[in-house]
């Protein structure tokens, strides 16, 4: 018998053309390269300015977690560190956003 919580971490990617999957992976890649140089031209005083350095990141992780087949403790582990960075942008995001 599978829970939930095993099928959400165990279960295999669905069928995604190759062209979706890698040119969203370079998609993301230059995305963090450009919230990078973003960052670095915005005052340090600036709201938000750490905003983009904190989103491209964690799609990466979700794509890569639930893109792309894995060993299975590879697999898991991306999984969980990617929920745990959606974690951390919501409370970043809530926190920005009520401050």
């Amino acid at each position: 018998m599978t829970t939930p919580i095993t099928r959400y971490f165990l279960e295999e990617p669905k069928p995604r053309s190759v062209a979706f999957r890698y040119g969203y992976l370079a998609f993301l890649l230059v995305l963090a390269v450009l919230a990078a140089v973003s960052a670095t031209h915005l005052s340090a005083t600036a709201r938000g300015r750490y905003f983009g350095l904190v989103i491209p990141p964690t799609l990466l992780l979700s794509h890569l977690g639930f893109q792309f087949r894995w060993p299975v403790p590879v697999k898991v582990g991306l999984r969980v560190v990617t929920i745990i960075a959606s974690g951390a942008v919501l409370v970043y995001t809530l926190m920005a956003a009520f401050n």
